[in-house]
C-alpha cells in the first residue's frame, strides 16, 4: 500500500502512522504558498474518528534538514469519517462541513484552518498526520523543592 502520493507540483508528504494499521492514505498537499487555495487531502482507509489526528509541519536545521521543532498545529475536531471519504484540511478560512462530490458519490469533510497567512512553503515542506489517541497535560507551576 502506498504511505503517501507525490505528484507533480505536489510536495512530498510524510506522516507518522500506527504501523499496526494504515489509518488514512493518499497525503498531499496543494496549491501550496497561497493561503486562498492551499489545502492538505488524504483519505480515510477505514471508518474512524478524526477527532484521534492532528496535522502539523516541521522547521529546518541551518542544513536543510528536518528539525524536531513542530509548527502549525492543527487537531481535528471529534467527527466520525467512513472507509473512502475524503478530508481536506483548508489553510484559509471557513466553516467545517460536509459536502458530497458528484463523481464519487462519497463524502467530502472539508475542515478550515482558519489562519490569516498560508502554512507550506513553495518546496521541501513536511506534512505530519499523527494518531494521537491519549494526550496527557499537565500545567506548569512554580516548583518548590
Amino acid at each position: 500500500p502506498h504511505l503517501c502520493t507525490v505528484r507533480k507540483k505536489l510536495l512530498p508528504a510524510h506522516r507518522l502512522f500506527n504501523p499496526n494499521r494504515e489509518l488514512m492514505r493518499n497525503l498531499f498537499i496543494s496549491n501550496t504558498g497561497n493561503k486562498a487555495t492551499e489545502y492538505v487531502k488524504f483519505f480515510a482507509t477505514e471508518d474512524c474518528n478524526l477527532g484521534h489526528f492532528v496535522i502539523v509541519d516541521n522547521t529546518y536545521d541551518a542544513q536543510g534538514n528536518p528539525s524536531n521543532k513542530l509548527r502549525h498545529f492543527y487537531a481535528f475536531p471529534n467527527h466520525p469519517v467512513k472507509k473512502d471519504d475524503m478530508i481536506v484540511l483548508w489553510t484559509r478560512k471557513g466553516t467545517n462541513d460536509v459536502v458530497t462530490k458528484n463523481q464519487t458519490h462519497k463524502p467530502q469533510h472539508n475542515f478550515f484552518w482558519n489562519l490569516n497567512e498560508h502554512v507550506w512553503n513553495v518546496t521541501g515542506d513536511e506534512v505530519h498526520l499523527l494518531d494521537v489517541r491519549e494526550v496527557f497535560a499537565k500545567k506548569v507551576g512554580k516548583y518548590i523543592g
